[in-house]
């Protein structure tokens, strides 16, 4: 597999994530656990993050610190505006 492909799953697997995160919890919970789409959320995020620390390194031995950067504000951006919208759910009720 290509570093680009590679980098591509990790964007397109995040945002996926993210706008899982963002159906009501009734979609993603069963009676105790989450269903497939929870646990396919789970997934999908622990996968992306380690594709994060391994492009991470591909990156920093190559000098390809762009690249590395705009990864990087990509999931900084992600997590707080998921945390931002998980404050918003929690105190609006």
């Amino acid at each position: 597999m290509t570093l680009e492909k590679i980098n591509t799953f990790f964007y397109v697997g995040l945002l996926t994530s993210f706008l899982i995160f963002l159906l009501p919890g009734e979609y993603k919970i069963a009676i105790y656990t989450p269903n497939y789409l929870g646990w396919f959320m789970l997934f999908l995020t622990g996968l992306s993050i380690l594709i994060y620390f391994w492009l991470l390194i591909v990156d920093y031995k190559k000098k390809n610190f762009k690249h590395l950067i705009r990864r990087t504000l990509f999931l900084v951006a992600i997590i707080g505006i998921s945390v931002a919208y998980w404050f918003y759910k929690v105190y609006s009720y």
